[in-house]
């Protein structure tokens, strides 16, 4: 009889306002204090502007206002989330993303994690939501927030 072996993702769990965003930690360049980026103009609410890090212009988002919330700054324990982007685009080598706490890294497994019905109508940013350790986070469409960003870009 043969097993199947217990495959084991490193992940972050991402703290926002009102919902949890779920993470491999592959995805997650640095996790920094967050610092005001500096506005762009005549772009969405959600594009919160760009941050200088590592010698490169960084875009940062809001997920939540990406979903059609209020943008919220953070406050004390906010962070910035320096994603790295998955399609190879040269101009957006990464993503910031604003988080409202110190994410939490997690050892996700097939057995620690459920698909979960989505409660709010979150968007077509979210590619699953699930159940972890009790709590309802999601995995965005990293694909979908890339585009949108690029889309801003192309216009700005």
């Amino acid at each position: 009889m043969s097993s199947v072996p217990l495959i084991e993702i490193r992940s972050v769990l991402i703290p926002l306002v009102k919902n949890l965003v779920l993470l491999p930690n592959v995805v997650v360049a640095e996790v920094m204090n967050y610092s005001k980026p500096e506005v762009r103009q005549g772009v969405p609410e959600w594009l919160l502007g760009d941050l200088a890090w590592r010698g490169t212009s960084v875009p940062v988002v809001s997920i939540e206002g990406m979903m059609g919330d209020t943008v919220v700054e953070p406050v004390h324990r906010g962070r910035t989330i320096i994603m790295n982007t998955l399609n190879g685009e040269a101009s957006l080598p990464h993503i910031g993303m604003v988080a409202q706490a110190i994410p939490s890294l997690l050892h996700v497994t097939s057995e620690s994690i459920d698909s979960s019905d989505i409660s709010d109508n979150l968007g077509g940013l979210v590619k699953q939501a699930v159940m972890i350790d009790d709590k309802q986070a999601f995995i965005p469409d990293l694909d979908e927030l890339e585009r949108l960003v690029l889309d801003c870009m192309a216009t700005d």
